[in-house]
């Protein structure tokens, strides 16, 4: 069947996943609403031709003619001159396959966010060691964000009850305490008087409840290595930020 006749313009992908296209580009989203990341940003509306008679970056104002083209930013949506809107970026929290243009801002913006996708994330589904605290019982374990991002899960080394899988997209706050290293570390590469992340207190809303809930991970004397803990945690911090942000479209 010819791509054009395709219901809704989309090809089946592999697994739980779909290849769709859309004006902006090809992206692979879930077939399900629900399995969304917790990351992704929808795609803007985009700014009307007829609306718009310059160029959006304020410092340009070039005005659009036959010979100078209008161009939309993918992320945000608005129209830009082909000189403002000439950078190609990866845009994974909107699941585009390919690199997709933007203007200098949104680039910007990307491009830090993408060393969170690149670093990051790949620490967080790695997992990190702690003590994890959910009610009254503490549990050595193996703290890890699920492969669709959506789920902080957690692994007990041993044979203890597993605690409760905890939604990224209901965590309400993680409030972070922080350690200052007093030994001798310089093997390790820390500096002693550093600063680090000892625990943190995740508060998250339970599936299908406003209850909320809380389940604290903390670096303790029995995790491995005490720096891959303290790191995960600044992971975890940049992802909820993103997570935080993404519940309001961005506009500007």
């Amino acid at each position: 069947m010819a791509d054009g006749l395709r219901s809704e313009n989309e090809v089946r992908g592999s697994g739980n996943k779909k290849l769709t296209k859309s004006k902006s580009g090809l992206r692979i989203i879930p077939i399900n609403n629900t399995e969304r990341s917790p990351f992704e940003l929808k795609e803007p509306t985009w700014s009307p031709d007829k609306e718009t008679s310059e160029c959006s970056n304020s410092k340009c104002g070039l005005k659009f003619d036959f010979l100078k083209r209008r161009h939309h930013c993918r992320r945000c949506g608005q129209i830009f001159c082909g000189q403002c809107c000439q950078a190609r970026v990866m845009l994974p929290r909107m699941c585009f396959v390919d690199p997709v243009r933007q203007c200098f801002r949104c680039s910007d913006v990307t491009t830090a966010e993408n060393d969170f996708f690149n670093s990051s994330l790949k620490l967080l589904t790695q997992g990190a060691q702690f003590d994890v605290t959910s009610g009254e019982q503490t549990v050595l374990c193996l703290a890890t964000v699920s492969a669709d991002h959506r789920f902080l899960r957690f692994e007990p080394s041993c044979g203890d009850p597993v605690p409760e899988r905890v939604e990224v997209s209901r965590i309400v706050t993680a409030q972070v305490t922080q350690s200052t290293i007093e030994y001798d570390c310089s093997d390790d590469g820390d500096v002693p008087g550093q600063t680090l992340p000892e625990s943190v207190s995740v508060t998250y809303r339970a599936a299908g409840s406003v209850e909320q809930r809380m389940v604290r991970l903390t670096a303790g004397p029995h995790v491995n290595d005490w720096r891959q803990s303290a790191n995960w945690i600044v992971a975890l911090q940049r992802a909820l930020r993103l997570v935080y942000e993404g519940r309001e479209p961005s506009q500007h």
